[in-house]
């Protein structure tokens, strides 16, 4: 079962404009000649090969334009990334983080620009048929500095024959059978069955979404932390001790191995 987060970010940088011949990424040969951009993204999984054929089409549907996408995992991105920009040498395009906090912290550092081209019609960001909450989260000072490249609802998915194995034949609808099932599905004869494919490095945050299900949270309305009440603390425990003592998932799963169809069957929530 994996959980993913809604939404990854494409912040633009500043090299993009102001910096063009600084910029290690990006650069156009003269009036009319072929202008270069590079994209960094952490689409290593099973997204991949879909925003790799965007970046083809795009390519070949703008002859004056060529786009470099370069695929790397999260963690190394939001490691690379403000040095990079802060020095000219990181992409054109980032899909940097979906946290409006990494995004607010590189508009303070003037580390990228404004989407100046927003709007309506085919030449602009149609801003319109985005999800407001988007538009507005990554909206600082009444300007957009970041979109999103994708948005998911969540959805439950999970193998059917290793469900009727364990004797289960429905799939879970509350989070107390979510549990249970993950654990009945957990064996250890012969080959290792996990229960649960939930990776926790090296890819966008997973747990905030188990504490939501059972009813906790990170912070409340006022931005202020409620992980040490009763609700919060609970919300993490009752999930870690299931990986920890009944070992319904591996630790130090990445979200790339999580995502690979080489590993064991196994459910997976997303």
């Amino acid at each position: 079962m994996k959980v993913t987060s809604p939404f990854v970010v494409l912040g633009v940088a500043a090299s993009l404009v102001a910096l063009t011949a600084c910029s290690g990424g990006s650069s156009a040969s003269g009036s009319g000649g072929k202008v270069d951009l590079s994209v960094w993204t952490g689409f290593t999984g099973g997204d991949r090969p879909g925003y790799a054929t965007i970046v083809k089409d795009f390519n070949a549907s703008h002859p004056d334009i060529h786009v470099t996408m370069t695929v790397q995992p999260w963690d190394t991105i939001g490691q690379k990334l403000p040095s990079a920009w802060l020095t000219g040498q990181g992409p054109d395009i980032a899909a940097p983080s979906s946290d409006p906090n990494a995004i607010a912290q590189y508009v303070k550092t003037n580390s990228v620009l404004p989407l100046t081209n927003t709007g309506s019609g085919d030449s602009k960001i149609n801003t319109s048929k985005l999800a407001p909450g988007t538009v507005e989260e990554f909206t600082y000072n009444g300007k957009l500095y970041a979109i999103p490249a994708n948005f998911a609802t969540l959805s439950l998915y999970y193998n059917k024959k290793k469900f009727a194995a364990a004797g289960i034949t429905t799939a879970p609808t509350t989070v107390a059978e979510f549990q249970e099932d993950a654990q009945k599905l957990t064996l250890d004869k012969g080959q290792k069955q996990y229960g649960l494919a939930l990776a926790d490095n090296q890819t966008i945050q997973m747990w905030p979404i188990l504490q939501w299900l059972s009813g906790g949270d990170i912070v409340d309305g006022k931005n202020c932390s409620v992980l040490q009440t009763a609700a919060g603390q609970k919300s993490l425990s009752t999930w870690s001790d299931l990986v920890v003592k009944d070992k319904i998932a591996p630790v130090g799963l990445t979200g790339a191995e999580a995502d690979s169809s080489s590993r064991p069957a196994r459910p997976r929530w997303r």
